[in-house]
């Protein structure tokens, strides 16, 4: 595997922690915008349309992902940023390298979704509102578990980015890609 080298023009070529951290914040609050844009759209609280929004945010949120990732190279937050997700050559990257690159993240919200709809199914939707404030003590008791394994693979990715020359997280190891600064590479 061919990788591009790692400074030209007195840049690194690899994106480093901070721009990546603050595209996860961008993209953090595209996704959030979504989700309360679609909570405002369906207006009703009702435990059918919680849980619906619940289901249509994640599946959003894998679109948005994967889909970004394989049209664009970037999301709406590495873009704003200047960086771009490519093959270690510096080419575009196929559909599998966006879902690979995903995986991990998606699975976790899928388990966040059981948690989720396993809380709302315990919950009266009178209750819902008021149970929404501490909607956790609801969930299945395997979901500890989950969120110590998110914190783990969050912990692990960025050390994994921080302690490489090419500023790979996992999950580039995972789909084989590397995030470059933009305007040092034309992608092919």
């Amino acid at each position: 595997m061919e990788f591009l080298p790692i400074i030209k023009e007195d840049r690194n070529v690899y994106a480093g922690f901070w721009k990546r951290l603050g595209a996860g914040f961008i993209d953090f609050i595209v996704i959030i915008s979504l989700v309360y844009g679609l909570a405002l759209i369906l207006g009703d609280s009702s435990k059918i349309i919680i849980i619906t929004s619940c289901v249509v945010s994640s599946f959003a949120y894998a679109v948005y992902l994967v889909c970004f990732h394989y049209y664009f190279g970037a999301t709406i937050g590495k873009m704003v940023v200047g960086v771009k997700v490519t093959n270690p050559d510096g080419s575009r990257i196929g559909l599998k390298q966006a879902l690979l690159r995903s995986s991990i993240d998606l699975c976790f919200a899928v388990l966040f979704v059981a948690a989720d709809m396993s809380a709302l199914s315990q919950v009266g939707a009178s209750e819902y509102l008021v149970a929404n404030a501490n909607l956790q003590k609801y969930y299945p008791s395997w979901f500890s578990n989950v969120e110590l394994a998110m914190y783990i693979w969050s912990f692990g990715e960025f050390i994994t980015l921080l302690f490489n020359r090419r500023k790979r997280a996992i999950h580039d190891f995972i789909a084989g890609t590397v995030v470059i600064n933009k305007g040092l590479f034309s992608t092919r």
